[in-house]
């Protein structure tokens, strides 16, 4: 240590110099107060032994200059003094001293008296490198959190999340969320929407969800199913985070068309659809790990479908809301949210909730981060409302699409890629790389999704949708339809063919479809047309309105379709 030694006596200076010197440490001098103010100022020593007694200026005034220039740096010091009266003792530590000794001077004393000193200023030392440490750290945590805050609303396309379908609720209990919400539409208007909340909360909580997105958005984007979508999520975050860290999800489908939504949950709270008089009709429960824990080929896709009517709302949320805590460490719970939701108009939920919540923690932060969202089904657009107006036209109208002249995509699905394979996703993503616009993409979806199904359930499987009606109806069917394609005979087939005819002004797209079944009894189209009520024969109806031409072959199992593109 470099210790200045402030003593009008030579004798001192001189004994005390060869002592500290001795032990390892830096002696300076100053003869007064004065001159010790002002080498401290120039040396800026560890440690000052000084003298009370002193000419020009004493130790007292010296030790409070001194103090008062440290700017909170620790320099210890030790008054040197022959007196020994309790009011000296207490003046000058109040004027700053830290410690002191009596003259004469005792060796031993001393000795002991700076290595007190100099283990004070060890630990502070350890302290000062400690805290800027971390000082380093938080801004470089709060520099990371920034970018990461930044990339997920960039990522989370944030536009979409205006649809009007539903509402939302993100409070997150760090700068950055590790709950994310993403909801985007379908070429053929259903809407998608996951709800994840990854492990933890604040920055490696939102780091873990920031692949989702992406995989989400563009496989929405050329309608693969939320199942098929879950399962790419998990494989994704199985292959980049560690294996502590997974992510609980919800997957919705919300379908306005088909009247049905469909969840995959992995690890969340229960999903609740309530119906239009606020009661609790389905819960779907997790049924499944989270995303990122099984291996891809251990991963279960499968789902859970519920048909709805007017006034039904899907509720998903992550477990930072029932379980917000207190001030006694009591937590909000289910039963008091499920509440909210059946004795509070639709409309008001979400601000009766956020209502609960705040007065339940008295607005104080909750220790996870907490996301709920409200898919209200009567503000879906369906597809009869945007086919109220048929494209039929007596010419084709002007191209408004780049496709080239004459390509054409053949496709024969054997029982084999049937089980495990849907081919439209594909389809859609070819369509899309050949530049056809999102106004054509929607209407080609329906008619390829309608005419596939139709071949597949109704040609190969041959389900009848009667089934659908009647208590447990729709769950019945989808259990037989499973069924059925798993025995489904390795003799079956379904051809899709796509052929496009280009010229300068019009540019047609033919689909055909056939099924080695036998037949599709087509003539239900006119029963959809004519009854309004009943629950199958309207997606064909949907079809020919959309369609400039629909002709069935043979037994009803081959159609084709001309589109105007």
């Amino acid at each position: 240590m470099k210790i200045l030694v402030a003593d009008d006596s030579a004798t001192n200076r001189a004994v005390l110099g060869t002592l500290l010197t001795n032990m390892g440490h830096q002696p300076i001098f100053a003869e007064n107060g004065r001159e010790a103010v002002e080498v401290f100022e120039r040396e800026l020593p560890d440690c000052i032994l000084m003298d009370i007694m002193m000419p020009v200026e004493d130790g007292l005034s010296a030790t409070r200059r001194i103090k008062a220039l440290s700017s909170g740096r620790l320099t210890p010091i030790v008054m040197v003094t022959t007196l020994d009266s309790e009011t000296d003792l207490i003046n000058g530590i109040e004027a700053g001293a830290d410690d002191y000794f009596t003259k004469p001077i005792k060796m031993p004393v001393v000795k002991a008296k700076v290595r007190a000193m100099q283990r004070a200023i060890e630990v502070q030392r350890d302290i000062e490198q400690k805290t800027q440490e971390l000082e380093k750290y938080y801004y470089e945590a709060e520099n990371d959190m920034r970018i990461t805050s930044h990339i997920m609303q960039r990522m989370t396309e944030p536009e979409k999340l205006d649809d009007p379908a539903f509402e939302y609720w993100l409070q997150p209990t760090a700068q950055c969320s590790g709950d994310l919400i993403c909801a985007a539409r379908t070429p053929g208007g259903v809407l998608h929407l996951i709800l994840a909340d990854g492990t933890g909360h604040g920055l490696s909580a939102a780091m873990d969800v920031i692949p989702l997105p992406q995989i989400f958005y563009a496989m929405t984007a050329i309608a693969y199913s939320i199942g098929t979508i879950a399962a790419e999520m998990n494989a994704k975050i199985k292959a980049l985070l560690p294996v502590d860290h997974f992510i609980a999800a919800t997957l919705i489908a919300v379908d306005p068309n088909n009247q049905t939504i469909e969840v995959w949950n992995g690890g969340n709270p229960t999903c609740w659809i309530l119906n239009g008089r606020g009661e609790l009709v389905h819960s779907a429960r997790s049924k499944h790990l989270p995303i990122g824990i099984l291996e891809p080929n251990a991963f279960d896709a499968s789902t859970e479908k519920v048909r709805f009517s007017k006034g039904y709302r899907v509720i998903s949320f992550s477990d930072g809301l029932p379980d917000a805590g207190n001030a006694s460490g009591a937590e909000l719970g289910l039963d008091r949210i499920l509440s909210v939701f059946r004795k509070t108009a639709a409309s008001s939920c979400m601000a009766k909730l956020k209502t609960l919540v705040a007065a339940h923690t008295n607005n104080s932060k909750t220790h996870d981060d907490i996301s709920v969202v409200i898919i209200h089904t009567d503000k879906l657009a369906t597809w009869a409302d945007k086919t109220s107006h048929p494209i039929h036209s007596s010419h084709p109208p002007a191209l408004s699409t780049t496709l080239s002249n004459g390509w054409r995509l053949e496709m024969r699905l054997g029982a084999t890629e049937l089980k495990v394979l849907d081919p439209i996703p594909f389809v859609i993503d070819l369509l899309k790389k050949l530049q056809v616009t999102d106004a054509h993409l929607s209407s080609l979806f329906l008619i390829i999704s309608e005419l596939f199904n139709n071949a597949l359930d109704h040609g190969l499987l041959k389900l009848d949708s009667a089934i659908k009606h009647g208590e447990n109806g729709f769950e019945n069917y989808l259990n037989l339809r499973a069924h059925r394609l798993a025995e489904l005979s390795q003799d079956a087939t379904l051809e899709l063919e796509f052929e496009n005819q280009a010229s300068e002004k019009y540019c047609l797209l033919k689909i055909r479809v056939k099924d080695s079944g036998d037949g599709f009894n087509h003539q239900i189209t006119e029963r959809g047309k004519e009854h309004a009520e009943l629950q199958h024969g309207r997606g064909i109806s949907l079809v020919e309105k959309i369609a400039d031409q629909v002709v069935y072959n043979y037994s009803g199992n081959e159609v084709i379709v001309t589109y105007s593109l």
